[in-house]
């Protein structure tokens, strides 16, 4: 028996799937994805036909939750706090009772509610353990790591393959996975690799869901006052691109006296002046305010704290750029009548593991 064709025959499943990509646009392959490696996963260990669809559908569904997760939480680029971590372990659980609403789909329920449940009892909602754990959720329990580890997220690239498997097997080792089920997975990787890659290559290289989730995610790295990148975003594009070969210039501007000109003119006029200086350097060094990995010539701007501003310059020369901006500093102090002071913290240096540290400290 083949898998149903869900665009003829559940044409709700897409209506589901792109209000959850409203709200996460990395769930727009990703649920298809899973999907089909769980269908994978359970035609190579002979599950029932008529199961081994039901696991493909609930693949596609099993993330309809996320639309009840805040999206400052959803589409948080950092570490979640505990109590935040709580919140998403609760999409589960939304899967399951949108599910259970629907009366065509509400058989799938318990498999979109306890994908992610661990084989050793250890997960959640209910913490199940063993074969207590629905079929279909132990097969999809696979493939939804798999797929997470081997995609494509905002704070790093694809995985390679022999990383994401390193840690499945540390995972496995701790008993998350079905044993048998994990065995099968495993040698058969080369199946659900190529799989990975015709999927990965049919994507449309971005989308308009994927430029608004572009936009929201950068809103978490940037200043509010001056929408300059803040402190988190130097901090995460260094981190990012720690094998970069380029060489690096940052330097560093502040305002000479600026809690002066703040107790003359008020703090308000103060964060005009931020404002207006952010706008004059932006505009001068030709800078990037989005979130993006470094490429050749690329220019970031930052705005850390208080009066600081940070530039990154990717470049093979390093002498231009601090020309440069010696000229807009004279030209901001001659339009707006206020001194910078400006020093160059990393000239020509390679991206390296530990330069995310190394400036840390110096901030």
């Amino acid at each position: 028996m083949e898998k149903l064709n869900y665009d003829e025959a559940f044409p709700e499943i897409q209506h589901l799937i792109y209000a959850i990509e409203l709200r996460d646009a990395y769930t727009q392959g990703h649920s298809q994805r899973v999907a089909e490696y769980a269908y994978i996963l359970a035609k190579l260990a002979k599950i029932d036909e008529h199961l081994t669809q039901d696991i493909y559908v609930a693949g596609l569904l099993h993330d309809v939750g996320k639309i009840g997760i805040p999206d400052a939480i959803l589409l948080k680029p950092g570490k979640l706090e505990v109590d935040e971590y709580k919140l998403v372990q609760q999409h589960g659980s939304l899967s399951g009772k949108i599910l259970e609403k629907m009366k065509k789909y509400s058989f799938l329920a318990p498999i979109a509610k306890h994908h992610h449940e661990d084989y050793n009892g250890k997960g959640y909602p209910d913490g199940l353990k063993g074969e207590d754990i629905p079929l279909g959720a132990r097969v999809i329990s696979i493939v939804d790591v798999f797929d997470a580890l081997t995609s494509k997220r905002i704070y790093r690239g694809i995985m390679k393959l022999s990383v994401a498997l390193e840690i499945m097997n540390n995972m496995q080792q701790g008993g998350k996975f079905d044993p048998k089920l994990y065995e099968i997975f495993i040698s058969n990787i080369e199946k659900f690799k190529l799989t990975h890659d015709e999927l990965v290559d049919d994507e449309v290289p971005i989308s308009e869901l994927e430029e608004l989730d572009f936009l929201r995610n950068n809103f978490f790295y940037s200043d509010s006052l001056t929408k300059l990148l803040n402190r988190k975003a130097m901090l995460t594009i260094l981190k990012k691109n720690s094998f970069n070969e380029n060489n690096v210039v940052l330097g560093q501007l502040n305002i000479k006296s600026f809690r002066a000109y703040n107790e003359l003119y008020g703090t308000d006029k103060g964060d005009i002046l931020l404002k207006k200086i952010a706008q004059y350097l932006k505009n001068g060094l030709n800078a990037n305010t989005h979130l993006k990995e470094a490429k050749l010539n690329d220019m970031f701007l930052f705005r850390p704290h208080s009066d600081i501003f940070i530039f990154l310059h990717v470049s093979k020369k390093v002498d231009f750029i601090s020309y440069k901006v010696e000229a807009i500093v004279d030209d901001i102090k001659a339009k707006l009548g206020v001194d910078l002071e400006y020093k160059i913290l990393i000239n020509g240096e390679k991206f390296h593991r530990n330069l995310e540290k190394q400036i840390s400290a110096l901030l």
